[in-house]
């Protein structure tokens, strides 16, 4: 995985040209437009691919598809409407919201394997076990 940040009003975020990707470029970004990540994605467009995930407040993020130069032409996916958020630190306010280690997780379910998604899942479900332990939270 590579970190690009982003946030100055005149500093772009700099991922390289779309040959610099080791795949096909995808831009987790569930647009109207989007694709559908599903259990027929790969028979449509075939790997490797390289999944750009903007990260931050939900208005920050859903705003980089298109401030972002670099990130216009990528080819623009979607998750599936499926269970809700495991993430109870904070409370969700977008139906269907996702914290963005999950999304990433369930996106690479589609994009590498179930295997993959249940890893990053675990690592997940324990960050969160640990930080609401650290706030006094009594787990059953």
């Amino acid at each position: 995985s590579r970190l690009v940040l982003r946030g100055l009003k005149d500093d772009p975020a700099e991922l390289g040209s779309e040959g610099a990707f080791a795949g096909t470029p995808l831009l987790l970004h569930p647009t109207e437009d989007a694709v559908p990540l599903d259990e027929n994605f790969q028979a449509r467009i075939p790997p490797p691919y390289t999944l750009i995930v903007p990260d931050g407040s939900w208005r920050q993020a859903s705003k980089m598809g298109n401030r972002e130069e670099s990130l216009k032409a990528i080819l623009r996916v979607k998750l599936p409407t499926s269970e809700p958020s495991r993430y109870r630190l904070r409370q969700e306010t977008k139906p269907g919201g996702l914290a963005t280690i999950e999304a990433i997780a369930r996106a690479l379910g589609f994009l590498e394997s179930p295997e993959v998604e249940r890893a990053l899942e675990a690592i997940f479900a324990l960050m969160v076990e640990r930080s609401l332990r650290s706030r006094g939270v009594k787990l059953a």
